[in-house]
């Protein structure tokens, strides 16, 4: 018998981004009930045998995708369904879903691709190009997404528009579902390439720990296989180490620069030593540990509940692995201090002026060091200010890529 692995990261997900509190409740529930416990600490984790009939049939029926990180095998057979609640019951008639059949029930899930390979489940992959062997998956958010076989790994990328390519890096410990407001602002415009990097969403979790200098190995292995000579690239936070150090490493590569809420210097010895304090705890604790962490220093003192909760269903919808490999991998990132006074590229510095960890100050301190950089201060936002202002953010970004149209003209 196949079993699925059921998180709280992941029926908080389902309650965030598809409303349904009542089932993700329930679910939980009926793991509690049936499953046996695989993980202790503050993500609990079931590995169970029977899932929901509803949350099943969304899958089926490709009205949800799925977070590869928080279902890793199959559901065989027809499952047992938990109680008809007036929530799950309105959800189903609202989508026109009919009660599953035993075949869709079977091939909802699709198995795992070995444990290295963390493949993306719930979903029915589909070839594309013929000259490539990249498959289309469907998230948990309901956008399509590409994967590509790269550098040993299966990395998942989203690859909207067309025209000037923007390369857009998720910070730690999120997923490219961090810049989904980014991709609706400017695909119409440009070609905007997102990746889930390795050890993140529904990209392979790989042993780490995952060196700044690999991430960018595997963002230009992806930029070569989209036949992709340049882009503006831009990261925010552990992106924007990971966008110096693939400006570094590729200079060729880089069309322009984007830095936001980030920094250039290294960490110090005692900043490495919480790094992996830190990766110990959420090894031993669960992902949910580093979100709560986390959480107070990410987003203004003004921002909202809802993108409290979104922020977190990111971070949890993260395996502990992934993320522990990104923590000892900044930590043995290079300073980048000196890189700057090199860069000739265009150049945008954007920082919230509530970010508590990369601070306005720091972050003109970068602006001054980079010769004709532009640097906005995205007003009632913290470290992640594309997500508390994301209008003020993505207007930046329009006025900043506006100069490169201009420029080919």
């Amino acid at each position: 018998m196949s079993h699925t692995l059921i998180t709280t990261g992941f029926t908080y997900m389902l309650a965030q981004t598809l409303g349904e509190h009542s089932l993700a409740s329930a679910l939980l529930a009926y793991a509690d009930e049936h499953g046996q416990p695989v993980e202790q600490g503050n993500e609990r984790r079931y590995q169970v045998n029977q899932l929901d009939a509803y949350v099943t049939a969304l899958f089926a029926l490709g009205e949800a995708g799925s977070l590869s990180v928080v279902v890793q095998a199959a559901a065989q057979g027809m499952p047992q369904p938990l109680p008809r609640t007036p929530d799950t019951a309105r959800y189903t008639e609202q989508q026109h879903l009919p009660d599953p059949s035993p075949d869709q029930l079977a091939h909802a899930v699709v198995p795992t691709l070995g444990a290295a390979r963390c493949a993306p489940t719930g979903t029915q992959p589909m070839a594309v190009d013929d000259d490539t062997d990249d498959t289309m998956i469907r998230t948990m958010r309901g956008e399509q997404m590409m994967q590509a076989d790269i550098n040993g790994i299966t990395l998942s990328y989203e690859d909207r528009g067309q025209g000037l390519a923007v390369l857009l890096i998720h910070a730690f410990p999120m997923s490219g579902a961090l810049w989904q407001q980014q991709i609706s602002a400017l695909e119409t415009d440009y070609r905007v390439i997102v990746p889930d990097l390795r050890g993140f969403g529904s990209s392979t979790i790989a042993k780490g720990p995952y060196p700044m200098d690999t991430f960018a190995d595997d963002l230009v292995t992806l930029l070569d296989r989209l036949a992709i000579k340049q882009a503006v690239i831009g990261g925010l936070s552990m992106g924007g180490y990971i966008a110096l150090a693939l400006l570094e490493r590729y200079p060729e590569r880089v069309q322009g620069l984007i830095l936001a809420d980030t920094r250039a210097t290294a960490d110090t010895a005692e900043a490495r030593g919480h790094r992996e304090t830190t990766a110990k705890m959420v090894e031993t604790e669960g992902s949910a540990a580093i979100a709560d962490r986390m959480l107070p220093n990410l987003l203004s003192p003004q921002t909202t509940a809802e993108k409290q909760a979104f922020v977190r269903s990111l971070i949890e919808a993260n395996l502990p692995q992934g993320i522990a490999g990104a923590l000892r991998g900044m930590a043995l990132r290079r300073d980048s201090t000196e890189l700057l006074a090199s860069i000739t590229v265009p150049t945008l510095i954007l920082v919230g002026a509530d970010d508590m960890l990369s601070p306005p100050a720091e972050m003109e301190t970068m602006h001054q060091a980079i010769a004709g950089s532009q640097f906005v201060i995205i007003p009632t936002a913290g470290h992640v200010a594309n997500i508390d202002n994301p209008d003020a953010f993505n207007e930046a970004l329009r006025q900043f890529l506006l100069s490169f149209e201009a420029f080919e003209r």
